[in-house]
């Protein structure tokens, strides 16, 4: 009975290999990508970073609006004064 329960399970090759190799480097791969590195370190970098750095750019330049058209097209000419004179 062990005998053919064990040929007939192909030695529970299958079962042995993947409690000892597959699972924990399933659950090692889970741990330092997705807990590690896609929660804790691109999540901080990427989009919450993004948003912050966005914010703070827009305020800055919100300043600058002012609404008058003689200051932009001031601002205009010294730009292409600016291209000209690289070149």
């Amino acid at each position: 009975m062990l005998i053919n329960s064990l040929l007939c399970g192909a030695w529970y090759f299958d079962v042995v290999t993947s409690k000892l190799l597959v699972q924990p480097t399933l659950r090692l791969g889970f741990f330092t990508t997705y807990k590690l590195i896609d929660n804790q370190f691109l999540e901080e970098l990427g989009p919450t970073k993004l948003v912050n750095v966005l914010s703070r750019g827009s305020s800055a330049l919100s300043r600058f609006h002012v609404g008058k058209l003689s200051l932009y097209g001031f601002l205009f000419v010294l730009f292409i004064g600016f291209i000209i004179i690289q070149f």
